[in-house]
Formats: C-alpha cells, sequence, structure tokens
C-alpha cells in the first residue's frame, strides 16, 4: 500500500472490518459516455443528484453545449446550449436550483457575460425542459477566476434579502499565461423575476480590495468552529494563487509570484481579513510561528476541501518559484496542510503539515465520498509533467491528522476533467485531458463504506 511510518501512524486505531488495500479501494467502472471529447468545463451536482456539464474544449472548437449525467440510468443526455462558448468560466450552483454561469474564454475575448441554466421544473430528468437564460454581466470580462455562494441570509444589499451572493474573486482579463489580472472583488446578486429570469439581477464592485490580484487560487466557504453541527459563518477563504510580487525592487516591472498569502472576505462587514500578510516571507507576519521548513510554502492549482470540523484542507498544487529558497520546490506540494481558522480572531489562524499523497499533483480533482472522506484523481506531475491515471482517498484521522491511500488507477490519466458526488454511483470522473488528447469517456468510483467511529471525534474506519 505504499504507507511510509508516518501514514501507519494515523491509521493506528483507525477500526475497519477488512484489512484496507489499494485492491479494496480500488473499484473503477466505465459509465457512459459525454456525446463527444471536452477538457476545461464545469461540473456542478444539481439538487436532484444529476450532474450539469458545461462548455469546454473538445481540441478545436470551444463548447457552448451543456449535457447532464443521471446517474440512476449512467447516461448523459444533451441539454440546452449557452448562448456563448466558455472555458474557464465558473458553475455556481444557486438557493432555487439553478445554475450561474459566467465569464471565461470563448476562444476569442475573455467574457463579462452571465447567463442562468434553469433545470427542467419538475425534476423528472426530461432534460428538454430546461433552458438558459440570460443575466446582467459582470462589471468586467475575467476568466480562471472563483465564483463562491455565499447563502441568502448574509446579504451585502438588504433591499434583496432572501436571495444569494455570489463573491468573484481575481481571475484574468485576457487569455494566456501572463495575462493581466483582475484587481477588483465582485458582489453578483442574482435575483430571480417574476417570469423565472434574472433581469434583476446586478453586481456590487467591493470598496474593500483584496489585498493580492490572483489567478489559480481557491476560494472556500468557511463553515464555522464545528461543522458537523451544521453551524454557519459564511466567511470566504482565498488561498494561493498566481499573482503580482509585491517585494520586488522598485522599477523592476511586473514580476509574477506563487503566493500563499490567505485573506478572508467577510460579507457582514464587506473587508478583508488577512492571516498573516504573507505567511511565507521571514520579514512579514506569520500565519504559523512553527519553522518555515515544516511548511509547503506557496501553491497554485491546488484544491481546498472543507473539512467537517471547520478546518480547510489544501491538497495539490505547484509552487514553482515562489517563497525564499528554503520552501521552494515542486515535490513538497505533495504534502497537505490543513489550515485551522480561529473563528473569533482570523488573524490567529493556524496551518501545519498532515498528510504526503504518493506523488505530487497539480490541477487534481477532488470530490466527498461522505463520512469525511475525499477522493483525489488525476492531475499531472509537476516535476515531470506526466498527466496521472492514479487516485488516493484522504482519511481523516485523530487530532487532525490524517492519511492519503491508494484508490487505484483511472482506466487512462486525466487532467482538466472533473470530478463529482453522483448518488450511489458513487464519483463521477468526466472528460479532460490525456496524453493522446481530450476525452468523452467518463468513469465512476463505487466509495468503501465508511465505519462509524466508536468514540465521538475518533478516526474513520474503511471497509
Amino acid at each position: 500500500m505504499g504507507c511510509n511510518g508516518r501514514a501507519a501512524t494515523a491509521l493506528a486505531g483507525v477500526r475497519t472490518e477488512a484489512a484496507v488495500t489499494p485492491t479494496s479501494l480500488a473499484r473503477w467502472s466505465p459509465t457512459g459516455g459525454l456525446g463527444g471529447p471536452r477538457s476545461h468545463h464545469t461540473a456542478t451536482v444539481l439538487r436532484d443528484g444529476r450532474v450539469l456539464i458545461a462548455g469546454g474544449f473538445d481540441g478545436s472548437r470551444w463548447l457552448a453545449g451543456t449535457e447532464v449525467y443521471d446517474p440512476r440510468s449512467g447516461a448523459f443526455r444533451p441539454g440546452p446550449a449557452m448562448a456563448w462558448p466558455r472555458v474557464h468560466h465558473s458553475a455556481t450552483l444557486l438557493s432555487d436550483g439553478s445554475v450561474l454561469l459566467a465569464g471565461g474564454y470563448d476562444g476569442t475575448r475573455v467574457l463579462a457575460s452571465v447567463e442562468v441554466y434553469l433545470p427542467d421544473p419538475d425534476f423528472d430528468g426530461d432534460t428538454s425542459d430546461a433552458r438558459i437564460a440570460t443575466a446582467p454581466d459582470l462589471p468586467s470580462p475575467r476568466s480562471r477566476h472563483t465564483a463562491t455562494r455565499i447563502p441568502a441570509l448574509n446579504m451585502v444589499n438588504v433591499a434583496h434579502a432572501g436571495a444569494d451572493e455570489v463573491l468573484f474573486v481575481g481571475g484574468t482579463t485576457q487569455d494566456g499565461e501572463d495575462a493581466p489580472l483582475v484587481y477588483d472583488a465582485v458582489v453578483y446578486e442574482p435575483v430571480r423575476g417574476t417570469e423565472g429570469g434574472y433581469a434583476r439581477s446586478g453586481s456590487i464592485i467591493l470598496r474593500s480590495l483584496p489585498r493580492f490580484a490572483r489567478v489559480d487560487h481557491t476560494a472556500t466557504l468557511l463553515t464555522g468552529a464545528d461543522g458537523v453541527s451544521g453551524t454557519r459563518d459564511d466567511r470566504v477563504l482565498i488561498y494561493g494563487g498566481l499573482g503580482v510580487d509585491p517585494y520586488q525592487p522598485p522599477g523592476g516591472g511586473h514580476r509574477f509570484l506563487v503566493l500563499a498569502d490567505p485573506e478572508v472576505y467577510d460579507p457582514w462587514g464587506e473587508d478583508w481579513v488577512q492571516l498573516g500578510a504573507n505567511a511565507y516571507y521571514p520579514a512579514q507576519p506569520q500565519l504559523d510561528p512553527s519553522a518555515s521548513e515544516d511548511l509547503v510554502g506557496p501553491r497554485r492549482g491546488h484544491r481546498a476541501l472543507s473539512l467537517r470540523d471547520g478546518s480547510v484542507l489544501l491538497v495539490g498544487g505547484e509552487n514553482g518559484d515562489g517563497g525564499p529558497p528554503e520552501i521552494r520546490g515542486n515535490d513538497r506540494v505533495r504534502w497537505a496542510e490543513r489550515l485551522v481558522p480561529d473563528y473569533d480572531d482570523l488573524a490567529a489562524s493556524r496551518i501545519h503539515r498532515v498528510a504526503a499523497m504518493a506523488v505530487p499533483r497539480r490541477s487534481p480533482q477532488v470530490a466527498p465520498l461522505g463520512a469525511g472522506l475525499w477522493l483525489v484523481s488525476g492531475g499531472f506531475d509537476p516535476t515531470t509533467g506526466a498527466i496521472l491515471a492514479t487516485t488516493e482517498v484522504y482519511l481523516p484521522g485523530p487530532g487532525g491528522e490524517g492519511v492519503f491511500l491508494d484508490a487505484g488507477r483511472m482506466s487512462m490519466g486525466r487532467v482538466f476533467h472533473t470530478s463529482s458526488p453522483a448518488g450511489a454511483a458513487g464519483v463521477i470522473v468526466v472528460g479532460g485531458l490525456t496524453e493522446d488528447g481530450r476525452l468523452g469517456g467518463a468513469e465512476t468510483y463505487a466509495p468503501p463504506v465508511p465505519v462509524v467511529p466508536a468514540t465521538a471525534g475518533g478516526p474513520l474506519g474503511l471497509r
């Protein structure tokens, strides 16, 4: 299984009914395929458990089409087309069951346009009843941004109380690796009209800006100090990404730097809280006073998982040349870090390493398996460039520790794919890019059965 001493320690005390082996975790099966290949699409789990696939690139065309996967039948059905092709866009599930599709790149330009997917009102699986409505544009174009729904309780505009807010952060204004970054943050209020459209929607450019413009970062809705009991916090943690180096010498132009620099948006005050101005520069306040060699450092192309205890697990990515020499090195991103917010004093939050994956992964996909377990699939190894077929399951352990277990191999390597919960089918991975081009196939991972711990707060086992 490849468990090192640290992993063996994390597994100590885990109650299982059978030995956990790669074979017992490797339950991959093919399922219905897309109508054609696509990568860089989005996948959104709808309220009835189906999965909306939107946009993407098939190797020659930017796609406006959508498809819907039904886990009960294992089949994809075509859905309504968007008005614009989109890659690097966002897809955000709203509380009324619709999906906000915003921004991205259409093959020619970066978009400010917004559309809303309205599922069939009867939720009977008939995708012909679904439609896509236009909504007011964002204030400016953006691609490779994040979009996070803040539930209706906390409203910037109390006149629209009862509606959601969607926080847009970062991104680029043009296509390309060195494209100009978006410096502002926007709160978008999708307000549904009497005829089912979103013509009343609007956006607010926040007066208080985040410290850094970013791309390839993560945005995570914080759940509160006790995620198990369902408490809410509704602040949004922004972590990592590629940004402009604020510490470069004067007159040196814009030098891009991989960031750590966690900051939190507070929807009540419409302001930002720094969790250390830069967690990994010795001259700046430290997020964690522990020695920097114990931390991974900056990340881009990573994933952030909201754990049940209110903490956030940072997984994968690459850190390029970010940070001082002692914390550089893409092999370090094999290590996951757990950021533990202090919900009373966010500036006092802490971060520490918890577990190492078998290989470093940039742009992996993650999906919850239930009972606090997470499936990590694919991506590419930033040290070799190889596209990965391997997968791992993160198993939380006592005291906030955990371990990654081998979860077998997909039928082929995938990056820029999607990974979504799919009911009894487990998790479905869709499309993506492999060594030979774009993929139209999909496969499912059937999760192991969680074993409920005998004592509250104890570790989880598998069988």
